[in-house]
């Protein structure tokens, strides 16, 4: 049995309130919280289109790496992540905390030679949830460690 029209109109309205939104995005791609910034990252990896990589790597806090170089290096820290990612555990969505205002990083995967985390940075005027800077920088370093590993899961949430 469903849940009353004017129910769910009131769960969204909450939703969108605690978010400081008005509306729902209409590409689908945020980066509100710890939850959707993955999101954003396993859908623009799936997809296929020319503007694919572009929404992955807007996923990323890329201001530690030189804008000469960014279109070099970017590709190879996304394809680096998402070894990470494949090998440690399957991605669950539901795990991932959602709360736009929590005071501290959210944590994905912690190894003495670096952490995949998801923290807030300032985009412009906006506060948005990104794959850290230290993320970005150990990518590499944890894909060496852990190449030999079998994959776990393939970038798709459950």
């Amino acid at each position: 049995m469903l849940p009353e029209k004017a129910k769910l109109e009131k769960q969204l309205q909450d939703f969108l309130t605690a978010r400081g939104k008005d509306r729902l995005d209409a590409t689908g791609q945020s980066f509100a919280s710890p939850r959707q910034t993955m999101r954003a990252f396993i859908s623009a990896l799936r997809g296929s289109g020319p503007d694919a990589a572009a929404q992955a790597a807007e996923c990323l806090d890329l201001s530690a790496i030189p804008k000469e170089v960014r279109g070099i290096e970017t590709p190879i820290v996304m394809d680096a992540l998402v070894q990470v990612l494949d090998r440690v555990s399957y991605i669950i969505l539901q795990e991932i905390p959602d709360d736009p205002k929590m005071p501290q990083p959210y944590i994905h995967f912690e190894h003495p030679l670096g952490n995949i985390s998801i923290g807030p940075t300032m985009r412009g005027t906006e506060r948005e949830w990104l794959f850290t800077r230290e993320s970005v920088a150990s990518a590499r370093t944890l894909m060496r460690r852990w190449r030999a590993r079998r994959f776990v899961g393939r970038s798709r949430p459950i």
